[in-house]
């Protein structure tokens, strides 16, 4: 089911329990979804992995996405030292 931004949280396919975490958080449309990201969403009591899951599922239908929601060097590399790298040269560039 596509939708669209003024799809009321009622109407998504999502879980009840996911419906009623959401309306509780004053998300009452796709649009104010859009606003979120990830983070935002697992922060929710009682909105699990899975939930947020299935909601990206549903809105990457209509091509839609969360705020930020992009992978971060965490999701690629595994390697600490790299990480440690990787975060001093950025610091290094803002200087």
């Amino acid at each position: 089911m596509k939708v669209k931004l003024t799809t009321t949280t009622e109407k998504m396919f999502i879980t009840s329990r996911a419906k009623q975490v959401l309306l509780l958080a004053n998300i009452n449309n796709v649009a104010d979804l859009l606003s979120q990201s990830k983070v935002d969403l697992m922060k929710l009591p009682n909105l699990g992995k899975k939930s947020v899951n299935d909601i990206c599922k549903m809105l990457s239908i209509s091509n839609l996405s969360l705020l930020n929601d992009w992978k971060t060097i965490d999701d690629y590399v595994e390697d600490t030292s790299l990480k440690e790298k990787f975060a001093q040269s950025a610091l290094q560039g803002l200087l």
